[in-house]
């Protein structure tokens, strides 16, 4: 036996280790994918755009209102304040 097969184990311990992390990270982001992927598609997580339309541009329109009821009531408050 030469030196370099007894050092063998030594000398390629780390690449070896390097290895069997770089494939453990790919199988685990697989595995991540995959499950994003599937939560992306469950329409019972997300909702359908036309939901979506239903839900929020309404609430949008009425923070619009609560703006405009807001100035309504400042100017009311500048006015009082006048007098």
């Amino acid at each position: 036996m030469t030196a370099y097969q007894k050092n063998y184990i030594k000398l390629n311990a780390i690449p070896f280790t390097t290895l069997i992390v770089v494939i453990s990270f790919i199988v685990y982001q697989s595995r991540w994918q995959s499950e994003v992927d599937s939560h992306i598609t469950d329409s019972s997580i997300h909702m359908e755009l036309e939901r979506e339309i239903q839900i929020f541009v309404p609430r949008a329109e009425l923070e619009g209102k609560m703006d405009r009821f807001i100035k309504q009531l400042d100017r009311i408050e500048d006015k009082l304040d006048k007098k």
